[in-house]
């Protein structure tokens, strides 16, 4: 069907993301279309200011770009976004690390689980070895890239999916 309707997401592996989004509209107008969108403060690691961005809503941890940091030799990045406190904490690659994910809102495939899994945070993503913990969240073996609030996190033993949660 989404062939013959000539849509260019025809021809692309499943994903749950908006890829029904186009390039000419973007994700500011079809967002803007269903919520407020609020300027922000962009600060550093110290919380010195360097600037404001105009939607905070469309910042994700790891964006580079839309950040209005021009003229920043260093890669510049997005490691924290508090939407209610409208703010940006801008860091290094070395600042988006983190060791472990917070999590909430599990399903198990049986019992839940406490021990060493792999995880995957994206639909195409590999997976990386990390630690379950009792309190359900995870421990990685090697620090990786911060995970957004609001992404699935699925945990595998092997090949079989155990489970899976919500990341804060």
């Amino acid at each position: 069907l989404s062939s013959r309707r000539g849509l260019r997401s025809a021809t692309k592996p499943d994903s749950q993301d908006v890829c029904f989004i186009t390039a000419s509209e973007g994700r500011a107008r079809f967002l803007s279309d269903r919520l407020d969108l609020h300027s922000a403060d962009v600060v550093d690691v110290d919380g010195n200011e360097l600037g404001s961005i105009d939607a905070v809503e469309l910042v994700t941890i790891g964006q580079r770009r839309g950040l209005n940091l021009g003229g920043n030799a260093d890669r510049t990045y997005a490691v924290q976004v508090d939407v209610r406190s409208r703010r940006v904490v801008a860091g290094s690659a070395e600042d988006l690390l983190s060791e472990d994910v917070q999590l909430s809102d599990h399903v198990w495939a049986d019992e839940p689980y406490i021990g060493p899994v792999q995880v995957q945070i994206s639909a195409h993503g590999a997976q990386a070895s990390a630690y379950l913990t009792s309190a359900g969240n995870v421990h990685w073996d090697e620090a990786r890239r911060k995970v957004a609030p609001g992404q699935a996190v699925v945990f595998y033993l092997d090949d079989l999916v155990i489970g899976g949660a919500t990341a804060v």
